[in-house]
């Protein structure tokens, strides 16, 4: 399983496990503000460091028929909408923990942008 680390104004702001296939993973890195680095997880540690800006945070879900993943990016580019998501997510994304049913229609849950910051 990757994990990636995120760095933005030369602060970690944020440090996941991500379980996703190598092409998924690479339409999600692609929203990311910052910079993105990905490792192989071999343990973890570490602090909380506080956040150098408002974050930019987007909830949703994937789906086609009744199967759904629901996803949040704590940390998007500043440019990344709702457009950029579905184009990311449809038709790429697994919608589906078991098997590769790629996402049909998003449904947008939270966009902190238009939600006040934080």
């Amino acid at each position: 399983m990757p994990l990636i680390t995120q760095t933005i104004k030369g602060r970690s702001v944020n440090r996941v496990a991500i379980l996703a296939s190598e092409a998924d993973l690479t339409d999600v890195l692609a929203l990311l503000e910052g910079e993105v680095t990905q490792y192989k997880e071999e343990g973890t540690a570490g602090t909380s460091e506080p956040y150098p800006y408002s974050k930019n945070t987007k909830k949703f879900s994937v789906r086609k028929d009744e199967n759904s993943v629901s996803v949040t990016i704590r940390h998007c580019k500043a440019s990344v909408g709702t457009r950029a998501i579905r184009a990311a997510a449809i038709g790429k994304l697994d919608c589906d923990w078991e098997t590769a049913i790629k996402a049909e229609k998003l449904n947008l849950f939270y966009d902190s942008s238009k939600n006040g910051g934080n």
